[in-house]
């Protein structure tokens, strides 16, 4: 089973680390999606896309 990042990294700087919670039903979800739910996580918390 995969676990992410290295501990050495995760480590590096706890504080800047995101965790999104998943079921047990989920392993993993790959790069592409978690960085989608994060950009639009950080556009819905800042109001919006400019100009909607």
């Amino acid at each position: 089973m995969t676990r992410g990042l290295p501990e050495s990294i995760r480590n590096a700087n706890p504080a800047n680390n995101l965790k999104l919670p998943m079921t047990d039903v989920v392993r993993s979800l790959n790069l592409a999606s978690t960085a989608n739910t994060v950009v639009y996580e950080a556009i819905r918390q800042f109001g919006g896309l400019i100009g909607n």
